[in-house]
Order: structure tokens, then sequence, then C-alpha cells
């Protein structure tokens, strides 16, 4: 049996197809290296220079090449892939490699700086510092003890100075659009208008006119019973963030001037509420809009493509928002920001320790995993193709094999080329926290980093499913709305992720529990503004009930008042007419009267001037007794006799025809 293991020690790797798909290659020190297979085989054939060895060899060769194996892996100790690399030992596990190779091999990077190993690490017996985690993942005390009912979690996250900051702003906004026809938002209303908004998320109404959530008809009663859809929209757009006043000063330096207290006492409150778990994610979140802003970004690739940028650490477990950061651009008068993915995820993982943190491939780099290492952090994500650190052979992917992996270590970084499909081009990785070359034992071999990886990264993408299905942003031309209806939107995820890790004990059969935890927490906001609302009209609807005698009794003596107008109604019109009438003849006459009133006022003077007038001699005047003729207007028939006359024309008159006039009104006649 020495014979037969002196023997396969000298003979050469040879490739065995017919095996279960997997090719076992023999090294001249007698360790044995599978392609891209962690997973070793219970039993191996080896086949010798003489011919095939016995079953009962077959077991007592197996046992003699397991212990030369692990002696003859001692003596790699004293092989260094180069002078800049540590000394880094073999053991069980072996390295996968998509080559057939017979010793370790070196791959250098494009920069030329960093030589990659193919054989893995030595691991220590402890763990590393990177990856023990010393605190409890979940909600904080301070956040349990805040939390006793939905209203109050949701609540926790925005403090009682941030929610005086925007009441205050709003007042004085109102006051100056409204003057005095403003009334004043009280902290109550406050509440009932961001539960107004979640409500409208919750329903998926956001998209809705306020018209139509108003309506009696296709609307819903919780808006009308909480507040009025003139003052819902007066507050949609009145509320404030910042003094207007001085806002422009502020903008010269700080692009999020208009909400930058409200922003920053909101952020700085996540972490305080809950711990995260062991992997964290990095990412961008996009909060739509389409407005005039001065930091808005085109993404193409986002549903929404245009709007706002966040960068965004989330809870890759919960998907909690723990920590979030404006894009704001370049800042003003300053040259564009070198190294943004490094100082990115370097701002967002402050005050963590002991966590993976899971990146995607704008953030991933040698330099950053570094960096990581120092706060005791690891780092694992895709890592682009134009990275400088990687290896040209790790790019290539002509003549590989399909769900082939080819492994490369530096000291504390590992990095990993997969082969996916034929069709694409290889998966690249890079890693901190994976020391070996462990595979999974699936059909498709895939490398136990891109599991990882694959498990962990999709943390903000779930954040950012589930708030924009819910989301309670309405379409608006200012960018501080859409931002604040966006904490509003991160702020419910967060509280309903606390509230569910706080009863947890409690088992939740509700098939949609985000929309029925939004529609709670809506309710609970509004409901002190509707027992306000309904106290003010039950008192309105007293005051009716008791001044209702009154206001009958009233409308009563009004309507017999209208009766009586509408009876004298034909004799008023009537009366009007004959008014008219008279007003008519008075226009009439009143030329003639105008010229006599020239007449004078002697009646022997008056006859010389009508009888001047009509070109005939002025009658003679009566001597003595007058004398006693007919009347010139009785019928000759009567022979009416006077002796009255005319003063005016001198003709006979009776009593009947005649009226007496006095000397001061005949000035007038």
């Amino acid at each position: 049996m020495e014979s037969s293991s002196t023997e396969i020690d000298s003979i050469e790797a040879s490739e065995d197809e017919s095996s279960e798909e997997q090719d076992t290659y023999l090294s001249k020190y007698g360790q044995i290296y599978s392609s891209e297979d962690e997973c070793f085989e219970a039993e191996e054939t080896y086949l010798s220079g003489k011919g095939q060895m016995s079953s009962l060899e077959d077991e007592r060769s197996e046992k003699k090449e397991t212990r030369l194996s692990k002696t003859r892996e001692m003596s790699f100790s004293e092989d260094k892939c180069s002078e800049e690399q540590e000394t880094y030992l073999s053991r069980n596990v072996p390295l996968s490699s998509s080559d057939d190779e017979h010793s370790e091999k070196t791959y250098l990077s494009k920069n030329g700086e960093i030589r990659w190993c193919t054989s893995a690490p030595a691991k220590g017996r402890r763990m590393p510092a990177q990856n023990i985690l010393k605190i409890t993942p979940g909600p904080t005390r301070f956040c349990i003890s805040q939390a006793q009912d939905i209203a109050s979690t949701f609540m926790s996250f925005f403090p009682e100075s941030m929610e005086n900051i925007i009441i205050d702003m709003t007042n004085l906004e109102g006051e100056k659009r409204f003057s005095n026809d403003w009334q004043k938002l009280t902290a109550t209303e406050f509440k009932a208008f961001m539960g107004l908004l979640i409500l409208a998320g919750g329903f998926q109404s956001s998209k809705e006119s306020i018209g139509k959530l108003w309506d009696e008809k296709m609307g819903r009663w919780i808006f009308r019973a909480t507040m009025s859809r003139k003052r819902f929209f007066d507050l949609l757009h009145v509320v404030t963030f910042d003094n207007p006043e001085s806002r422009a000063l502020r903008e010269s330096t700080d692009k999020l001037a208009a909400i930058r207290d409200v922003w920053d006492t909101w952020s700085s409150n996540l972490s305080i509420m809950y711990n995260p778990g062991h992997d964290i994610t990095i990412d961008e979140h996009l909060v739509p809009f389409r407005g005039s802003c001065p930091f808005r970004e085109y993404m193409p690739h986002k549903p929404s493509r245009s709007g706002i940028k966040l960068w965004v650490a989330c809870d890759s477990r919960s998907s909690y928002c723990w920590k979030v950061q404006v894009y704001t651009g370049k800042p003003p008068g300053e040259e564009t920001e070198e190294n943004l993915a490094k100082r990115v995820v370097l701002d967002l993982s402050e005050g963590l320790k002991g966590q993976n943190v899971t990146v995607g491939s704008f953030f991933t780099s040698f330099d950053l995993g570094q960096q990581l290492l120092k706060k005791k952090l690891t780092m694992t994500g895709e890592v682009c193709r134009s990275r400088p650190e990687l290896p040209s052979d790790f790019l290539m992917s002509k003549g590989r094999r399909l769900h082939s992996s080819k492994f490369g270590f530096f000291s504390n970084t590992t990095i990993v080329s997969y082969l996916k499909t034929k069709k694409k081009m290889n998966v690249l990785l890079m890693s901190t926290f994976h020391q070996n070359p462990a595979i999974s034992s699936r059909m498709d071999r895939e490398p136990c980093i891109l599991t990882d990886y694959d498990e962990t990264r999709g943390g903000v993408d779930t954040m950012n499913k589930l708030t924009t299905a819910y989301s309670t942003i309405r379409k608006t031309s200012r960018w501080t709305l859409a931002l604040f209806c966006d904490m509003l939107d991160i702020a419910a995820h967060n509280a309903c992720v606390v509230w569910d890790a706080i009863n947890s004990q409690q088992p939740d059969k509700r098939g949609n529990k985000r929309k029925v935890f939004l529609v709670q927490l809506g309710e609970a906001l509004v409901a002190p503004a509707m027992q306000q609302r309904s106290y003010v009209h039950g008192m309105v609807r007293l005051g009716e009930a008791l001044v209702a005698p009154a206001v009958q009794q009233r409308s009563y003596m009004h309507g017999m008042v209208r009766l009586g107008e509408a009876l004298v109604a034909p004799a008023v019109q009537q009366r009007s007419y004959m008014h008219g009438m008279v007003r008519l003849g008075e226009a009439i006459v009143t030329p003639a009267m105008q010229q006599r009133s020239n007449l004078p006022s002697d009646c022997a003077a008056a006859r010389e001037v009508m009888a001047a007038r009509k070109g005939v001699a002025p009658p003679p005047a009566p001597l003595g007794k007058p004398l006693k003729k007919r009347c010139v207007f009785c019928a000759s028939q009567r022979d009416r006799k006077t002796r009255v006359m005319c003063k005016m024309c001198g003709k006979f008159v009776c009593k009947s025809h005649y009226n007496a006039v006095c000397v001061c009104c005949i000035k007038h006649c």
C-alpha cells in the first residue's frame, strides 16, 4: 500500500469526465484540488499506473492519503504569493479554480499594485473583531418606552421640537397669505393633516383629486369628518418648514435650507429607535418629483425616472431605514466631489460596529473595504468591471466552463469571478467578510459570496417597494412638500417594523398587514380632531334646536308678510300704472305750463299779452255792470246765461266750468 501511495504522489492530476461532473486534480504535493466545488465525495476513485485497485485497497489508501495531505499542507507555510502578501495556509477546504493548475498561481491587478493569490488565507481559531455584533438587533429601550400604541410609535419619529417648527412656520406663512382670515394651526390639527395624508396613501388614493376624496358619493366619510376640504387644501399649500424671510441667505451655502432643520432632526432620530442586525444594505432611493428643484436627479432605470435622490442604509432583514442622506449635488461654489461613493458609505455606516455592509457596484472598491475594516466592519458587494484593483484574467469568460468560479485572495479581501450563464458576462464580487473559496452544493455551484450577496442586497429595494405602494406623495410643485411626504412614508414604514417587533409574540393573521397598519395609524391620528369637530357640530345642532321655535315663528311672520305683498301686488301695479300715466301727462303739458308761467299777474296785462300772441285786438274792458251772456261751454239748448267772464280770454263761463284762482297762483297757471 505504501508503494501505491508513492505512485499516486508522482502522478499528475488528470480529468475524470465520467465521475458525476466533478474534476479531481492531484498536485505534486499530494493535495487534492476540486474545480469550483467545495464539497468532496465520501468515496474517491484513484487510478494507479498499473491498474484499478480493489475496494479494500481503496479504503486503506484513502485513509493514508488523508493523513499524508494533512501533513504536507503544513509545508505550504513557507511559500509566498509575493513580497507584498502574507503567507496563507490552505486548510481542509480546497481552493476552487476553473483552470488546471499544479501549483499556486497569482494574478496581478490592472493597476499593478495588488497581486491576488489563488490560495485561501489561514483561518484563525478566534472570530475576527469585525464579525462580532455586540448589540441586540431590534427596537431600542427608548423606542419601546415611547411605543405605547400605534400613534405614539409613529409620533416617536417626529419629536415635539420638529412638530413645533412646522406649526410655527406654517402659521407665519398662513397669516402672511390670508391675514385675518387664517385660522391658526394646532398640534391636533397637524396630526390630523398627517393622518389624512397617510389614509390617502393607505387607500392608494394619493393620485385622486381632493374634491373626489371629499365627495359625498364617491369619497370617504372619514375625510369629511376630520376637516373641511378647503382647510385641507389650504394646509397643503401653506405648510412651511423654515422661515422664508431668512431663506435666501441660507440657500447661498445650503441647497437644503428650506427644510434643513426639520430634516436633520428627523434623520438623526431614525438611528436612535432601532439597532440593526448583522447585515446592512446601502443603496439609493428616489423621491418622485418633476417640479423645479436645484438638486433634482434624472435616473432612467427608476420607475419615476426624475426626483430627489437619497442615500439610504437599511437593515437587510427587516428593511428598517436606519440612516438616510439627501444628495444635493455639487456644493455651491465648490468643485465636483471626488470619491463620492466611499464618502457616502463611510457616512451612513457611522455608529455601526460588527456588521457586514452590502453595497452595489457603484460603491464597491478595495479602498472602501480597507476603510470599513478599520471601523470593525466588513463589506460584500458586486464590483464594476472597470475597477483598477481587478486582474484582467478575472474579466475574461472565454474558454471557461458554465457555473465555474475563480477565486483570488489578498490579505483580508476575497474576489470571485463566477460564470453564471454563457450569454452574459461573468459576475464579479468582492468581500472582506468571506475568507475561503466556499461553493454551494447546488447544481449551479454558486459561490457562497454570491449567495450571501443576493440574500442581503434587497434591504433598500424592499423599503422602496413598500413605501411606493402606499405613498403619500401628492401632485405638487413644491419639492419641500414632496420630501416631507416621503419622510411620512419612511416613518410609517419604520413604525410598522418597530410595532411588529415589539408585538412579535402575538400572531398576525392579516393578509396585507402594512395596509391595515397604515389605515389604523391614520385613524388613530385623526381621532382627536374628529372628536373635536363632532363636539363643535354637536353644539351647533344644540343651538339650532334651541332657536328653532323662534325661527319658525319668525318665518311664519315673514310668510304672512309675503302673502300680503302677493295680495296687494295687483293694486300696487295698477296704482303704479296710474302714476305712470300722470307722470306722462305732466311731461306732455310741462312745456305749455312753462310758457304760460311767463304771463303777467294782472288780468288786463294778461289779456293784452294773449291778444298780442294771437294777433288780435284785446277785448274792451267792461263798463259798469257786466252783461249777462250764455256760457260758451254749455249746450245751446240749455241756454244757460252767466255774468262770470274768464279773466284770461274774456269768455263767459258758468259756475260749472270755472275755478277760482288767487293772485299768487295765477302766476303758475
